[in-house]
């Protein structure tokens, strides 16, 4: 059987277009939340670890925690839930 475009072994098509917006609105999201110093700390101890937490300490895996804490989560979730519901609302109306 032929796989069909977008869907491979019964996967549904990934929507990159969706992805790619809410990438767009977390990474600016964190650009305003987070001050440019704290993000670059952020980048030297992420790249430290080579994305596996346990190359930090304690005590860099608690500043990261405390620099995450910067973000404002509820602002974010809600700028997340606008995107994915104004994209809803289009297909809806037969306009994406």
């Amino acid at each position: 059987m032929p796989a069909v475009a977008g869907v491979a072994g019964g996967l549904k098509a990934v929507p990159w277009r969706l992805v790619l917006e809410v990438a767009t609105v977390v990474v600016n999201r964190f650009r305003d939340d987070v001050p440019p110093r704290e993000r670059r700390r952020l980048t030297s101890i992420v790249r430290k670890s080579k994305g596996n937490p346990r190359r930090l300490t304690a005590a860099e895996r608690h500043e990261m925690l405390g620099i995450l804490r910067h973000l404002d989560v509820g602002r974010l979730g809600r700028d997340v839930t606008a995107l994915v519901g104004a994209r809803r609302l289009r297909r809806r109306l037969g306009r994406g």
